[in-house]
């Protein structure tokens, strides 16, 4: 007894090894197309950028990331792009807070109250954002230390 040919799934009554010489399979048209994209100018300027600048990519895929899960999980969407913008403007916020009482003094206490309340209101709507936003803040503080301008 011969044993059976495995079949075609496509055609039952074919057997597999029957295939058409010059049908490529899927797996090479992918890893061509992916040669391809590789080998494209655009796709060498996108690497040469995200091998340049690393900190920033990281940055923009956190808040991609971050906006996406504001529309899902709110309060994780809103720690990421907290956290990100608190690491990113961390210098002048620890600046201006140093500052703050000349600030009081420019700007009069009726200005620094609406600013407090508005902060304020800001931290009660969306408090993930500004745990993230303090977090990153006193990380990068304590791990990196301020600036000297």
């Amino acid at each position: 007894m011969e044993p059976e040919k495995p079949k075609n799934p496509k055609n039952p009554e074919k057997p597999e090894e029957e295939k058409k010489e010059n049908e490529s399979s899927i797996q090479d048209k992918i890893t061509d197309r992916f040669e391809d994209l590789k080998q494209s100018d655009n796709m060498k300027k996108m690497t040469s950028f995200i091998k340049s600048n690393t900190k920033d990519t990281v940055a923009y895929i956190a808040l991609f990331v971050g906006i996406l899960l504001l529309f899902f999980k709110e309060f994780w969407g809103g720690l990421i792009i907290g956290a990100v913008g608190g690491f990113y403007f961390a210098d002048p916020i620890i600046h201006w807070i140093r500052n703050f009482q000349e600030y009081l003094e420019k700007e009069g206490l009726v200005k620094v109250l609406i600013l407090f309340c508005v902060a304020l209101g800001f931290l009660i709507i969306g408090p993930a954002f500004f745990l993230g936003a303090v977090a990153a803040i006193g990380i990068k503080f304590i791990l990196i230390g301020e600036k000297k301008s």
